[in-house]
């Protein structure tokens, strides 16, 4: 009993990896298990919340966009005084006409400006709505052209 204690304590912590077939069958298997369910996991991240995850990139970059160059507000105040310049009329009908005057250029600059800022932000929407449709339409592609390319890759 000695000595068989003694072996077990000289040989018992220098096990060979894989010296019992059985246990290295399971646990070959269980990588085999495991690696089959991480693909299927992403699989269907991919092309489940992935693919939700990009629509809403696109949505929240477009809302970004919108809120960048004040839309909403650019196209209520469109015919508003540039920077609010107006003139008040004066007591003399001269002076209600340069007022008149003054404040129609006013207005004239600020639409200008308004309507190139907003075909701005349309240029912009329109760009990131393009890149984002792309984006949405390429998506559930990718894992086809990785395995194309690594595929092509070993062939060549």
């Amino acid at each position: 009993m000695v000595e068989l204690a003694r072996l077990e304590s000289v040989y018992g912590s220098n096990v060979i990896e894989g010296s019992n077939p059985s246990l290295s069958a399971t646990s070959y298997f269980e990588r085999c298990y495991n690696s089959i369910m991480l693909a299927i996991a992403f699989i269907r991240w991919w092309y489940g919340a992935g693919w939700k995850a990009v629509i809403a990139s696109v949505r929240r970059r477009m809302q970004r966009t919108v809120d960048s160059f004040s839309i909403p507000t650019l196209a209520r105040t469109l015919f508003a005084p540039w920077k609010r310049i107006i003139t008040p009329p004066g007591a003399g009908i001269g002076a209600h006409l340069q007022a008149m005057g003054d404040n129609v250029v006013s207005r004239a600059v600020g639409f200008s400006v308004r309507l190139i800022v907003l075909f701005s932000a349309g240029i912009g929407l329109f760009g990131i709505g393009l890149f984002g449709m792309l984006q949405v339409a390429v998506w559930p592609l990718v894992p086809f052209l990785v395995v194309g390319c690594v595929i092509g890759g070993v062939v060549l």
